[in-house]
């Protein structure tokens, strides 16, 4: 009678540590799932809202490549606001460029690779608006009418490209809100501008 109830002690022992043992390694699973903190959604925030700005400057110079061969008083127009829009561009780029490499210190590695990401993403469009600013600078330094529309020519070509590379930024900030690792694509899914970028 003794040994046996010794063995339904023994058992019962068993049973409990198994299911200490088993409770353990569920949270120490959790435990190691990353959460967003709120450095990390603030940076994410940053780096849309300046994506946003850039988005929208390069938008802003098809409203400015427009040309009549015929009226000086127009070109002269234009020259200002090629010139003017490029600068913006490039202003924003300089934004965006700080935005994406101000990580906040000790943040999980996924957001520090996400970072480096970005920054490789964005040479491109860097190569591109500075052909942009080069061929606004050449416009505005060419005389005469012909001198203009040949200009022209070269700006309106640096302009598409520098779109081109805009929405090339924004496939690849896209990819790195979705796979670039548990604390990153948490950290952008909580901020509300990356968000809103996601669903337009």
């Amino acid at each position: 009678m003794r040994i046996r109830t010794y063995a339904a002690v023994g058992v019962t022992l068993l049973a409990l540590t198994a299911c200490g043992s088993s409770g353990g390694a569920s949270d120490t699973s959790s435990a190691a799932v990353p959460s967003e903190t709120a450095a990390d959604v603030a940076w994410a925030e940053s780096v849309c809202q300046r994506a946003d700005e850039l988005d929208a400057s390069v938008a802003a110079i098809a409203s400015s490549v427009s040309i009549d061969p015929q009226a000086g008083d127009v070109l002269d127009q234009l020259q200002q606001q090629i010139v003017a829009a490029v600068d913006t561009v490039k202003g924003d780029v300089v934004d965006l460029a700080g935005a994406v490499a101000d990580v906040p210190k000790g943040s999980d590695p996924a957001l520090t690779a996400a970072s480096e990401q970005l920054t490789a993403d964005k040479a491109a469009l860097e190569a591109s608006i500075d052909a942009l600013k080069t061929a606004a600078t050449a416009f505005s330094e060419a005389e005469g009418v012909l001198g203009k529309v040949t200009a022209f020519g070269a700006v309106s070509t640096a302009a598409g490209q520098v779109g081109d590379s805009a929405k090339a930024f924004g496939t690849s900030l896209s990819n790195v809100s979705e796979t670039g690792g548990a604390a990153a694509e948490a950290a952008f899914a909580a901020a509300p501008t990356c968000q809103a970028r996601k669903a337009s």
